[in-house]
């Protein structure tokens, strides 16, 4: 059996307080109760996963999670995956698809949390990307004319928007833990 499953980053948080979990770990994915078939897995930093969902329940689930998060994204990041059970060994196949002994609920955890963490570093990458970009004129500045034709103020406030960018992509998920 092949099912779906999507990652979606919606937002800087979200608020699990009053939400009909099934059981949750510290940090970890919170495992919701939702009518029909399939799980859906929230995570505090902004995360929602579902698996094996049709796009009706996902937009009701998003739906009802929407007054719950903080700062949430113009446009959501979105990861999809399939996923095959029973296989005979976990991990993916040449085809990317991912192969599963079984869908048990700690193994749909671990694939949820990757599934997360992977939507929240492409947005991260897509920042680092940008923020850095915007340093291009003055290497090629420094390169050519030997000194920045920028003020200080503007060179420091460049280099705070990188920093802050590379803080943001290693310190909103931590990758090191898993």
């Amino acid at each position: 059996m092949t099912i779906a499953a999507r990652a979606f980053l919606l937002a800087e948080r979200i608020d699990p307080r009053g939400l009909d979990r099934a059981r949750s770990s510290p940090g970890g994915p919170m495992a919701l109760i939702i009518e029909g078939p399939g799980h859906a897995f929230t995570f505090r930093w902004g995360a929602l996963v579902t698996i094996g969902m049709a796009q009706p329940a996902i937009d009701a689930l998003v739906m009802t999670l929407r007054p719950r998060l903080s700062e949430p994204l113009a446009t959501p990041v979105e990861e999809d995956a399939l996923i095959r059970s029973p296989a005979e060994a976990d991990g993916p196949d040449v085809a990317g698809t991912i192969q599963l002994r079984d869908l048990s609920a700690p193994r749909l955890a671990i694939l949820a949390e990757a599934l997360a963490k992977s939507a929240a570093l492409s947005l991260q990458e897509a920042n680092l990307a940008r923020t850095l970009d915007r340093f291009d004129p003055m290497v090629a500045m420094l390169g050519r004319r030997g000194r920045l034709g920028v003020s200080s103020r503007a060179l420091l406030r460049s280099i705070g928007e990188a920093l802050a960018a590379r803080s943001r992509a290693t310190g909103r998920v931590d990758t090191a833990a898993k």
